[in-house]
């Protein structure tokens, strides 16, 4: 073999067939001159790292046909490929990866991912606001910090618990529009906790009444509003609440208040062989008579918030009821009673107070 020493100490070595062996031999300046000078260290040095190109060129070769070959396979079965579990799968993959990884944030970073939530949950002049005490905000300021607080860890599902207790009317009108506006655009899911049952109305796609730490109804807005699932879920729900009086079952006729009333034939296989049911009835589902009304009451007392107008009646047996209408040309202190439609009502068993079935208007 040829053998050619550098000045920086790496010796080439050549084969007698002129192809190249890279040896790399790091070695001092003195022991450069002393190899020139034909001396022989009395140290060691440190053992020779040698590449043989010829075999670096077939393992690169390898490598590009593997790969060449891999594509023409993917390439022959790419009809047949279920690229949707393969894309999850790669996202699960990169995920379990990626959760490994520190992220390491700054004072600085921290600063201004803070100012930008404040930004994003409507806090005017966030970079004033920054450097503020918790003293200096009103009631809806700190809600919206709290909230902002919930939104730094980028929650899929954000948990309001009471999030407009103590706030204004207004001030809770626009906290309710950000929780919405935050998720239209973060695309979350959100759990609302509240006694607030107005709110929740217009906000819930889905409610869960709950007594005691039970589930009591899980369902729609509208259907637990107007089919409840039994008394409690019936009288938690709306403000007024449904009235629910007892009422007797007196063969093919219900007796409210000692008025009896003709039961429609589909309720009556409803209603079965029972002698008591309670009787349900929204206030706004009660119109007001003022001549010769199926349920005859005394009004107690009559309240007019502007838009709507409610009178508190009392029954022939001593039971309450109460009645809603929203037309102002009408007074409902001289009511004498109300009337309803079958398609308004729900009836509950006494004694399980389930709720026994209703008929679709």
């Amino acid at each position: 073999a040829y053998k050619c020493l550098t000045d920086t100490g790496v010796m080439l070595i050549f084969n007698r067939d002129k192809s190249l062996v890279v040896t790399l031999y790091i070695a001092t300046q003195k022991q450069v001159s002393w190899l020139y000078e034909g001396k022989t260290p009395d140290w060691e040095v440190a053992a020779a790292a040698t590449t043989d190109l010829e075999l670096v060129k077939e393992n690169i070769a390898h490598l590009i046909d593997r790969l060449v070959n891999h594509y023409i396979q993917l390439r022959e079965v790419r009809e047949t490929r279920d690229y949707k579990a393969e894309t999850i799968a790669a996202i699960d993959y990169l995920k379990t990866n990626a959760s490994g990884v520190v992220d390491k944030v700054t004072p600085r970073i921290a600063k201004d991912r803070a100012i930008k939530l404040m930004e994003e949950v409507g806090i005017a002049e966030p970079h004033k606001r920054y450097n503020q005490y918790p003293f200096e905000f009103s009631g809806g300021m700190r809600q919206r910090i709290v909230i902002a607080i919930a939104l730094a860890a980028n929650p899929d599902i954000l948990i309001c618990d009471e999030p407009t207790t103590a706030l204004d009317v207004t001030i809770q009108s626009q906290i309710l529009e950000l929780i919405n506006n935050l998720k239209r655009e973060r695309q979350l899911s959100v759990i609302f906790i509240t006694h607030d049952l107005g709110v929740v109305a217009n906000m819930a796609d889905r409610i869960a009444v709950m007594n005691k730490g039970k589930v009591q109804q899980i369902d729609t807005p509208d259907t637990i509003y107007h089919h409840p699932a039994n008394v409690f879920v019936a009288t938690f729900i709306g403000s007024p609440a449904m009235n629910v009086v007892k009422a007797r079952i007196e063969g093919t006729k219900i007796v409210i208040g000692e008025c009896a009333i003709e039961i429609p034939a589909e309720w009556l296989k409803i209603v079965g062989t029972r002698k008591e049911v309670i009787f349900g009835l929204r206030p706004e589902a009660a119109k007001p008579n003022f001549d010769n009304a199926m349920v005859k009451g005394t009004v107690d007392f009559m309240e007019n918030t502007g838009n709507l107008k409610t009178a508190s009646l009392t029954l022939a047996d001593g039971q309450t009821f109460f009645i809603q209408d929203s037309n102002q040309n009408i007074d409902l202190r001289n009511v004498t009673g109300f009337d309803f439609d079958w398609t308004n009502v729900n009836l509950f068993d006494v004694e399980t107070e389930e709720n026994i079935g209703y008929v679709e208007a």
